[in-house]
């Protein structure tokens, strides 16, 4: 296993092919010193991916809501989707305000882009044409995966909400408790709903729940071979279980039982797979008090995790793999 260190000018020329083609098409020149009215009006590229063949570049801009649409207090900034190709041309609108797109992906084989929006998993060829719904989940869809073949999503959605629940809500009680499920005194309307890892056919078909309906999963990784996925997962919903209490199990595609992989430690943070499907590198903690997941681990199942950057002064924030042997990471 290898750790090595990108030179300066690769790194930059990464952040450069994913950010600035996207950014360049929308510099407008400001004051030598902006205003905080300028701040509040700022556009931003928020989110990259480069296409698997490198001819483009997918990208979110966050734009601040127009005060017509400023309607209510913390509402969020507005997010575009576009596609612009890394050789030159004009960026391509995909979603535009009013309508909202994030967390772009594309498809393995780079025939469609991905994207969540208004709750579910949106999809639009890359040669162009309408977005179309991946998926059609009642109670919404916050994170998804393409499988290694293209043809499923793993995605995490919320445990449907029970009828009490709903009834409650409509009744104008809609009280959230974090630690709600855990307190006597907290009815279970005010307790965070659990979330569950689901496959979908990607060209349709019946949703398969991968997890049980009372943990709470948060991250999921297809194995390179596509029969089984690393989740991040927690038995609770509240803060400390949030930050404190996720580990790592394994999941056939096929479903079943879980089965652990990284116990509890501390923090965790992004997961890889090797190329080869033997081994799961990680961002994780040492210790429970360890205040982010900073330290690259890696590990194979039935073995124990190993720190591989104990002597380094600085704290890992993205993390993949080059080869089957070595791993790259941001510090």
């Amino acid at each position: 296993m290898r750790i090595r260190r990108l030179p300066a000018a690769s790194r930059a020329a990464f952040a450069f092919v994913s950010l600035l083609a996207a950014t360049l098409a929308f510099v407008r020149p400001l004051a030598a010193q902006m205003s905080a009215d300028q701040v509040t009006q700022l556009k931003l590229v928020t989110s990259a991916t480069i296409s698997p063949d490198g001819r483009f570049v997918a990208f979110t801009r966050s734009l601040p809501r127009s005060a017509a649409e400023d309607t209510m207090p913390g509402l969020r900034a507005g997010s575009e989707l576009f596609v612009v190709p890394v050789a030159n041309g004009e960026p391509r609108a995909i979603v535009q305000a009013p309508l909202v797109a994030s967390a772009p992906q594309w498809s393995p084989d780079g025939s469609l882009l991905a994207f969540l929006h208004r709750g579910q998993v949106y999809a639009v060829p890359s040669a162009g044409g309408e977005p179309r719904a991946l998926t059609s989940i009642a109670s919404g869809v916050s994170a998804f995966r393409f499988s290694p073949d293209g043809r499923q999503l793993a995605v995490i959605t919320r445990v449907p909400e029970p009828s009490e629940v709903t009834r409650a809500r409509a009744r104008g009680n809609d009280v959230m408790v974090s630690d709600g499920a855990y307190l006597p005194w907290v009815a279970p309307y005010q307790a965070p709903r659990p979330t569950q890892l689901v496959v979908v056919p990607v060209a349709g078909g019946e949703a398969r729940a991968l997890t049980p309906n009372d943990k709470f999963v948060f991250d999921v990784a297809w194995a390179p071979d596509g029969r089984r996925l690393a989740v991040q997962i927690a038995d609770r919903g509240d803060a400390d279980a949030v930050e404190m209490d996720k580990r790592i199990d394994l999941v056939s595609a096929d479903g079943g039982a879980l089965q652990p992989l990284v116990p509890r430690v501390g923090k965790l943070g992004p997961m890889a797979w090797s190329p080869d499907g033997t081994r799961l590198a990680y961002l994780g903690a040492t210790r429970r008090n360890d205040p982010i997941a900073q330290s690259v681990m890696v590990i194979a199942p039935g073995e124990a995790p190993r720190n591989l950057t104990p002597a380094l002064e600085a704290s890992a924030t993205s993390i993949d793999w080059q080869d089957a042997r070595t791993i790259r990471f941001v510090a």
